[in-house]
């Protein structure tokens, strides 16, 4: 009995230990997502403001003042380009914000349920399904879970660098409006300012992505023992109300 007490009294601390480092790993990723949503919007009400200040006429692209009719269809090139990035990292922000809610959910202790003593944190089991199945999909290949969070981390560095990169390319504050021209800098500004919070953010998801990947491939013996010690404790009971 205290053998078998003693292993559900260390089967709970690594479950412990674990769900504390997926409740950081998931603040790290609603810092992260909610960076790049911000990146997102700036970058989407960017491209709306100049494409009004193009159509109203109050603005004319710097490529088209130097080169002409070849300069405007590079900066139609790159409006487009631009736009589905854009619209990329909305479609990938859906699906991410998906994936923190549900890992916000998995790892919720509902206080008001009775868990059982053994498997007081079961909900890592479910989070660390949902971790496998949102990021599986960024490798078709077997490849360790590092190289796909890094596979995802690099894809938002990507798509945020290149947006800001053409942002750059159709800056332009020339427009006879000042206060147009003054929100479009600060916009741009902002962007710049969210994208580096999101890099910064991946850097330390990285690391510590690092640190726990090999405690993974415990969870399977952690569910094995928990069903073992339940059918343990239930003939040790029996036992106890035989006469």
């Amino acid at each position: 009995m205290e053998k078998t007490k003693n292993k559900e009294n260390g089967l709970i601390r690594s479950q412990k230990s674990l769900y504390t480092k997926f409740k950081r790993i998931n603040r790290l990723f609603k810092i992260h997502l909610s960076s790049l949503t911000l990146v997102f919007l700036l970058a989407l009400g960017y491209i709306i403001l100049w494409t009004y200040l193009v159509f109203t006429g109050q603005t004319i692209p710097e490529l088209t003042q130097i080169y002409g009719l070849f300069g405007t269809i590079v900066t139609i090139l790159i409006t487009s380009v631009l736009s589905l990035l854009i619209i990329q990292i909305g479609i990938q922000i859906i699906f991410y914000g998906l994936f923190v809610i549900r890992g916000n959910r998995s790892l919720k202790q509902n206080k008001g349920e009775k868990i059982p003593k053994a498997a007081p944190y079961d909900g890592i089991v479910l989070y660390i399904t949902n971790f496998y199945a949102f990021f599986n999909r960024y490798s078709k290949q077997k490849t360790t879970l590092v190289t796909r969070v890094k596979t995802f981390l690099f894809f938002n560095f990507f798509s945020g660098f290149f947006v800001i990169f053409l942002s750059t390319r159709i800056l332009d504050t020339g427009s006879a409006n000042v206060f147009i021209n003054i929100s479009m800098v600060i916009i741009f500004l902002l962007l710049v300012f969210f994208w580096l919070i999101s890099l910064m953010t991946s850097f330390k998801i990285q690391k510590e992505i690092e640190k726990w990947e090999k405690l993974f491939p415990k969870l399977e013996e952690w569910a094995q023992e928990l069903e073992q010690l339940s059918l343990e404790n239930s003939i040790i009971f029996d036992e106890e109300e035989l006469p």
